[in-house]
C-alpha cells in the first residue's frame, strides 16, 4: 500500500506488469495490485488472459449464475484477474491511451505459480486488438508500454514487433522497458511510431503536441532522457523522508567482514553465494541462475554493505531445498549442464560418466540439493514438473533471514573483524 501511494503521489497514472513483477511473491503481488487498484493506479497487461476465459463463460451460462460466480473468483486470483487490459488518461482535453505488453513465452521464464491459470497471448494480435478498442473509445493518443523481451534485446524486439504493425494498427509513442544498462535513444521504425528506450539510471520524457490551430494530429515534439528529479511532492517527501533513518541505519553500514582487496564482478559474486548457500544449507549440489545478480551493479568495491548487496541481487530470491535420488539427477543432470544461464556446483561429467563432488553419481542414494526459489518454481523452464522434487524453503539462517541477499550480508559479518575478502578466490566446484 505504501509503494501504491507513493507511485501515486509521484505523478505515475499507470503501470507495466514486467517480467520481474510477475516474478515477486504471489502473495506480494495480489496485495500490490490491490492496493494498486485501490490508488487509482491500474497495473496493465494487455495479452494476458484467464485460461479458458471464454469456455467458463459459456459453462457458467449454462449451468447457473452461481457457477459464473465462482469462475471470476478464481479468475481474479490470476495474473490475468489482477491485471487491466488498458487505460485512457486525461490531461488538459487530450486522451492518451496506455497499454503493456509482455512476451508470449513469459511462462517459460518466471515461477510457474505466478502464471498459473494465465494464458498469454501473441503480443502482435493483441496489440492490434487493444490499438483498436482504445480509438474506438475516444484516445487522441495511444502509448504502448512494451517488455518484447529482457535486458539489451528489448528494444530489437519491441521494433520488430510494431515493423509488422500498419499505421491504422500502429500505437503512436512506444516506450521500450527493460533496457537496464542502455542510454537513452530514440528509434524509429520505418513508417512507424517513434520509440524511446531509457536507462534504468533516468527517466524518459515524451512531449506531445498538437500542430498550430488545434485542428492537426497530435505529433512527438521532443524526447529525451531527465534525471532522476528530487522529490518535490509533499507527501512523497514525507514517506521517503520516514524510509530514510531507518534505511541507512539498516543497510548502509559496512559488513564487518565485506572489506573487499580488488574489484568483485558478478562472476566473482555468483561463487560467493555458492559458498554460502552450500554452507548454511548443507548441500552437496547447489543450483543458481546467472539472472540473479544485477551486472549493471557490477564491479563492487571497498567495503561492502548490505545496501550494495541488494543492489546487486535486486529480486528477492529465498532458498529452497530438497533430497533428490541419484536417478532424477541423473534424468535432470544433461539440462543442467547444458543450460548456459545456470551456474551448477557439485556436478561435472566425465566421459559418460557424472560425478557428484567427484564421487560416481549413485542412482539409489539422496543428495541433498540446494537452489532458489525462482528455479524450484520452474523459472527459467529449467525443471520440467518442479513439484516432483519436494523443494521446501530452507530453514533461516542464525539472523532469522530467508532472502539470499540478507543471508548473504549475515554471513559476511559473522567473518573475523579485519579479514579481507578476496574476489578473485575460487572454490572448486567439484569436490
Amino acid at each position: 500500500r505504501a509503494l501504491a501511494e507513493a507511485l501515486r503521489s509521484a505523478g505515475y497514472d499507470a503501470l507495466a506488469a514486467g517480467n520481474t513483477t510477475v516474478s515477486a511473491p504471489l502473495d506480494a503481488l495480489r496485495g500490490f495490485a490491490a492496493a494498486a487498484r485501490e490508488a487509482g493506479l491500474p497495473l496493465l497487461l494487455a495479452n494476458a488472459e484467464c485460461d479458458d476465459e471464454e469456455g467458463d463463460e459459456e459453462e457458467g451460462d449454462a449451468e447457473g449464475d452461481e457457477e459464473e460466480g465462482d469462475e471470476e473468483v478464481v479468475c481474479a486470483e490470476t495474473l490475468a484477474g489482477m491485471t487491466e487490459r488498458r487505460a485512457i488518461v486525461e490531461r488538459g482535453g487530450l486522451r492518451i491511451g496506455i497499454f503493456s505488453l509482455l512476451p508470449e513465452d513469459l511462462p517459460e521464464r518466471v515461477s510457474r505459480d505466478n502464471v498459473e491459470g494465465t494464458t498469454f497471448g501473441a503480443p502482435l494480435e493483441s496489440a492490434r486488438q487493444t490499438v483498436r478498442a482504445l480509438r474506438e473509445e475516444g484516445a487522441h493518443v495511444v502509448v504502448l508500454l512494451s517488455h518484447a523481451d529482457r535486458s539489451e534485446t528489448a528494444p530489437r524486439r519491441t521494433l520488430e514487433l510494431i515493423s509488422r504493425l500498419s499505421s491504422e494498427e500502429a500505437p503512436d509513442l512506444v516506450i521500450a522497458a527493460s533496457t537496464a544498462g542502455l542510454a537513452i535513444r530514440i528509434r524509429t521504425a520505418e513508417e512507424g511510431p517513434p520509440v524511446l528506450a531509457v536507462s534504468g539510471e533516468s527517466l524518459g520524457r515524451a512531449v506531445i503536441e498538437r500542430a498550430a490551430g488545434g485542428s492537426g494530429p497530435w505529433t512527438l515534439a521532443d524526447a529525451g532522457a531527465v534525471p532522476l528529479p528530487e522529490p518535490g511532492d509533499a507527501v512523497l517527501g514525507r514517506i521517503l523522508q520516514s524510509w530514510h533513518t531507518g534505511y541507512c541505519s539498516a543497510q548502509a553500514r559496512s559488513l564487518r567482514g565485506g572489506t573487499l582487496t580488488g574489484p568483485m564482478e558478478a562472476e566473482d559474486m555468483l561463487e560467493l553465494i555458492v559458498r554460502v548457500c552450500r554452507e548454511q544449507t548443507h548441500a552437496e549440489l547447489a543450483i543458481l541462475n546467472q539472472g540473479m545478480v544485477a551486472r549493471r551493479a557490477f564491479p563492487l568495491e571497498g567495503e561492502l554493505t548490505p545496501a550494495s548487496i541488494r543492489r546487486a541481487m535486486p529480486y528477492d530470491n529465498e532458498l529452497r531445498v530438497a533430497s533428490i535420488r541419484g536417478a532424477q539427477l541423473a534424468k535432470l543432470a544433461p539440462r543442467l549442464l547444458a543450460a548456459e544461464e545456470i551456474l551448477v556446483a557439485g556436478l561435472e561429467k566425465r566421459r559418460t560418466t557424472y560425478y557428484i563432488n567427484g564421487r560416481a553419481l549413485d542412482p539409489d542414494a539422496r543428495y541433498r540439493v540446494v537452489t532458489i526459489d525462482f528455479i524450484a518454481q520452474g523459472g527459467d523452464g529449467l525443471i520440467e514438473d518442479p513439484s516432483r522434487l519436494g523443494f521446501e524453503p530452507a530453514e533461516p539462517d542464525e539472523e532469522g533471514h530467508v532472502m539470499v541477499a540478507d543471508r548473504l550480508a549475515s554471513w559476511l559479518d559473522l567473518r573475523p573483524e579485519g579479514e579481507d575478502l578476496d574476489p578473485d578466490d575460487r572454490l572448486d566446484l567439484y569436490t
